[in-house]
């Protein structure tokens, strides 16, 4: 059956591993853009009680698999901005284990990510059906979003997601 509705483009590079070690970049925005997650107070983030429940879910991302990191995140009214990083193993794992390790993609990350918020927020997704990544390069490039990730609620008014 051919839908009315457009086909969503997949914003994921066809040919790269989203489970290799490396920095990532990742904009999830609210469904509608709705600002559902807070306020901007004179360049202050002002969490509501969803925007809450979304920095404990964040906060929480680290201990569910064990190489992801989350190395800077802010949460906007109407999207959160993060840096996550999937560390090299240091270890090999021994014969078997492997099976027992938690499968870790960014796409399967923030899947369950998504999926426990609208599970505690009663069942309705908050969020847009996909989001942004983007594979994080060089060092300059890790500084320049960590900057725009920190400076994101003094520059509200100058965002593409200010509604």
């Amino acid at each position: 059956m051919i839908s009315d509705y457009p086909q969503r483009k997949n914003t994921r590079l066809k040919t790269y591993d989203y489970s290799q070690p490396g920095y990532y970049f990742i904009t999830l925005c609210t469904r509608d853009r709705a600002p559902l997650l807070g306020s901007i107070v004179e360049g202050v983030v002002c969490l509501s009680a969803l925007g809450k429940m979304v920095r404990e879910q964040t906060e929480l991302l680290p201990g569910r698999y064990d190489r992801l990191l989350r190395d800077k995140y802010v949460i906007m009214p109407n999207h959160i901005h993060m840096i996550l990083r999937i560390a090299e193993r240091l270890n090999p794992l021994p014969t078997g284990a492997a099976a027992k390790e938690k499968h870790i993609d960014i796409p399967n990350v923030i899947g369950k990510w998504k999926a426990g918020i609208t599970r505690q927020s009663g069942g309705h997704s908050i969020w847009q059906e996909t989001y942004y990544d983007r594979v994080i390069r060089s060092e300059a490039e890790y500084l320049r979003i960590w900057n725009y990730i920190d400076t994101n609620p003094v520059k509200w008014a100058e965002d593409v997601y200010f509604a």
